[in-house]
């Protein structure tokens, strides 16, 4: 779809224009990473080995989770990069010492890297129907992201494929077998059994989150549900049988919370990617807990 820019009622069509190679994209990406993907810069060129079998990863980067992320970019439409990817998790996966020490190196501070979620980011002009089918097949975090260029500065990101919803490592297949295996499926099962109100909080919390945007996407985690919208995460729901806990990642100014319900753990270890948490545990609590999310929704946006 065109972009148009308007002077004085007056719209031009803004014209393409790409990086002149991958090195320049790759470059661009990596000084802007945070801003545009929501993920910490770890290093560029990562050798993930020590022999024959390594490979350099493009751009090397920890999430809002403190999960692993390897970013490759595709400049040119007959690139291979999924599987090169994929490959390129399995060797940091089997040097996390190496890993952390890089994550240390360039955040500056000991951090406790979250090694079960690791996800693989494709950057690329386009995307053929061959792309999208393989990551379809293969399951796991894989997340394929359609950018274009304008004249003038201008750049458009669009996520055209996004991976499982349950949070499992990529290459991993989404079988009928992986779906019984899913821990969070359990958890629900577990809560019905001991607690059918808070199941049924839990799922009114749910779906009143996903009716604030039809783009808002969920994975599943171990002890709760996450949400995100585009590549920001801004909630996550996590149920227990005297509560529902709810996390938020409230960026930009202060948290409106006038019942002062919300707690900051910004500097304490937590299970999602978040600034504050607060529980409910009646069904009259949610509307305030919505006004609460809704903020962290938009300032995530």
């Amino acid at each position: 779809m065109p972009i148009f820019q308007s002077n004085n009622n007056t719209v031009k069509q803004l014209e393409l224009e790409d990086f002149k190679d991958e090195k320049g994209l790759q470059t661009f990406f990596e000084k802007n990473l945070e801003t545009l993907l929501k993920v910490h810069f770890v290093a560029t060129e990562l050798w993930t080995g020590g022999n024959e079998e390594g490979g350099y990863i493009d751009s090397a980067g920890l999430d809002q989770n403190n999960s692993p992320v390897v970013i490759e970019y595709k400049w040119k439409q007959n690139e291979n990069v999924v599987n090169q990817g994929l490959y390129y998790i399995d060797r940091i996966l089997e040097h996390k010492g190496d890993f952390e020490l890089k994550v240390q190196e360039a955040l500056k501070k000991p951090i406790k890297v979250e090694w079960k979620q690791p996800r693989l980011i494709i950057i690329a002009p386009s995307f053929n129907k061959y792309d999208q089918y393989a990551v379809k097949r293969m399951g796991g975090n894989i997340e394929l992201v359609r950018y274009i260029r304008y004249k003038g500065d201008f750049l458009h990101l669009e996520t055209v494929f996004e991976g499982s919803k349950i949070a499992i490592k990529p290459g991993s297949s989404l079988n009928k077998s992986t779906e019984l295996q899913n821990p969070f499926e359990g958890r629900l099962d577990w809560l019905a059994k001991k607690s059918k109100k808070n199941l049924d909080l839990y799922n009114t919390l749910r779906e009143q989150v996903l009716d604030l945007d039809e783009k808002i996407t969920e994975k599943y985690f171990k002890n709760g549900l996450s949400f995100r919208i585009g590549v920001s995460s801004f909630a996550a729901i996590s149920p227990w049988t005297n509560y529902i806990r709810i996390y938020i990642l409230h960026r930009g100014d202060k948290l409106n919370d006038p019942k002062k319900i919300a707690r900051d753990i910004a500097k304490i270890g937590k299970l999602f990617a978040s600034s504050h948490d607060f529980v409910v545990k009646e069904e009259s609590e949610i509307q305030y807990a919505m006004e609460l999310i809704k903020q962290a929704y938009q300032a995530a946006l």
